[in-house]
């Protein structure tokens, strides 16, 4: 589940905004302004190889190797979403 947005402003505006997505594999924190996302942060709790797929602008997607997961989220309305789980 997704972390509130960090940073207020209004849907869709030029404000950095950030939201954090866990996954059984690990987290990602990715920011967005307007339409551009961005990774920011990806990490797997017990240290093992995370692969950053697509850092951006139109998606960001993160691999986590040892535990067989992904994580893709675009920004839309300003706001970092989360496409897909695996």
């Amino acid at each position: 589940m997704a972390s509130p947005p960090s940073q207020g402003g209004a849907p869709g505006g030029s404000e950095l905004v950030s939201a954090t997505f866990s996954t059984s594999g690990g987290t990602v924190t990715a920011s967005c302004q307007a339409s551009t996302v961005d990774p920011v942060s990806a990490s797997q709790p017990d240290g093992n190889t995370v692969a950053v797929l697509s850092p951006g602008p139109s998606d960001v997607e993160v691999d986590f190797k040892r535990h067989s997961s992904a994580v893709v989220a675009t920004g839309w309305n300003g706001e970092p979403v989360r496409l897909i789980e695996e």
